[in-house]
């Protein structure tokens, strides 16, 4: 093979190679373009589900209560979203959403067992600053009044007034370890976290306030239940 076919065929082996890999390019950007991402946080108090898109499973266990499922993926459009009870047909809660391209979502089971509503948000996942972390609360405990999130190292209030199913934007604070409280709007009284929340360098969190504040006689019990989600 002289010089100038040498040449020839390199070229041609380049060009095929190109077009090779702009086509595996365009087939994977395809495929991304079509997803959006849900996941689910039961904060429904003595419950477990399984949670299903247009009628396809998407957990292999149940969902227990103060849990959450990682992000599952989804095709974009009109999708019904779906609880039932594990390992059941009797469904709890039936809403139908349009995913967005690239869009994240939650879908948080609240109140109790047999009286189960959803709340669906969207989650802005934006990449926090370096130093920082973004985080959100949702009140999910229906008996619970209106109630503060406190910074205990200075009593400083994080989240304020909020009352059940209300929920906050995302939120940059520096990131690190701190002592949370929350008091019920009202009472001067803090009700400590057992432990710390960490809150690691460009992490994005959701805090959730579930389960009871109050009896049936209306006596005050030890605490809601609060718990810390990463959502990246």
């Amino acid at each position: 093979m002289n010089k100038k076919a040498i040449i020839l065929f390199g070229l041609f082996a380049l060009t095929v190679s190109a077009m090779f890999s702009s086509c595996e390019v365009d087939d994977n950007d395809n495929v991304n373009s079509t997803l959006a991402k849900v996941m689910v946080i039961n904060a429904s108090q003595g419950t477990m589900f399984d949670f299903y898109i247009d009628n396809a499973l998407q957990n292999a266990n149940g969902i227990m209560y103060n849990r959450n499922t990682p992000y599952f993926q989804s095709l974009t459009g009109m999708k019904n979203l779906r609880l039932n009870n594990a390992a059941t047909a009797v469904t709890v809660a039936d809403i139908n959403k349009d995913l967005d391209l690239n869009g994240d979502y939650s879908l948080v089971a609240i109140d109790t067992a047999g009286k189960t509503q959803v709340l669906f948000l969207e989650d802005d996942l934006s990449d926090p600053v370096l130093g920082k972390a973004h985080i959100r609360f949702i009140h999910a405990s229906h008996n619970s009044g209106a109630i503060d999130i406190v910074n205990l190292a200075d009593t400083s209030v994080v989240f304020s007034n909020q009352s059940f199913r209300q929920y906050t934007a995302f939120a940059p604070v520096d990131a690190g370890s701190y002592s949370l409280g929350y008091r019920v709007i009202g009472d001067s009284n803090i009700v400590s976290l057992p432990t710390p929340v960490n809150l690691a360098n460009r992490g994005i969190y959701t805090i959730v306030a579930s389960g009871y504040n109050t009896d049936t006689t209306g006596t005050t019990l030890t605490s809601l239940n609060i718990d810390l989600i990463r959502n990246n």
